[in-house]
Order: structure tokens, then C-alpha cells, then sequence
């Protein structure tokens, strides 16, 4: 199963920090995921042999549908109308989200 994790096509999450030094783009972090069942698996960079940096369950997860009317924090990337924001239980224990 972890080979056939390493040839599935990743797409992009991007994340923003809370510390770190007053502008957006020092904030701003690009991350490369893939669900697998009931997880989510984050990794460092989009190439197959990435390191795995975390995984989150989401069946205790708590996602939002954002639209650019309803949400401007953190600003929206370019091209996009609706992005899904999701709190991970797992993060928000470890005090690493809001």
C-alpha cells in the first residue's frame, strides 16, 4: 500500500501560518496531500518521493466551504471561487490551528 501511495497524483494544499513575521507571503506554506480512507496524508514537497510531514483522521475533522463573498482571510489564491478549509481535531490539540 505505501508503494501505491507514492504513485498517486497529489494535489495542493496550502496552509499559513500564525507566527512568524508580519507579511502574507512569509506566512504562506505549499504542501502536497493525498486521502487515503479515513486519513489525510500530508507531505513536504508534490514529488513521489516526498517525506510524509503529517496525517490527520477526518472523520474527526471539521470542514467549511468557503466562497470568495464569505471569507477573505487568508487571502484567496489566484483563479479560484470556493476552497474547503478543514480543522483537524488532531491540530487543534496540538495547538498548532486556531
Amino acid at each position: 500500500q505505501v508503494a501505491d501511495r507514492a504513485n498517486r497524483e497529489r494535489s495542493t494544499l496550502i496552509k499559513f501560518s500564525k507566527r512568524g513575521c508580519c507579511c502574507v507571503c512569509c506566512a504562506r506554506r505549499e504542501r502536497s496531500f493525498i486521502i487515503d480512507g479515513k486519513e489525510i496524508l500530508v507531505y513536504k514537497w508534490r514529488h513521489k518521493n516526498a517525506r510524509l510531514k503529517d496525517h490527520y483522521k477526518l472523520k474527526d475533522a471539521v470542514y467549511y466551504i468557503e466562497s470568495r463573498s464569505s471569507s477573505q482571510y487568508p487571502k484567496w489564491e489566484e483563479g479560484y471561487e470556493t476552497r474547503i478549509r478543514v480543522d483537524a481535531k488532531e491540530r487543534a490539540e496540538d495547538k498548532k490551528s486556531s
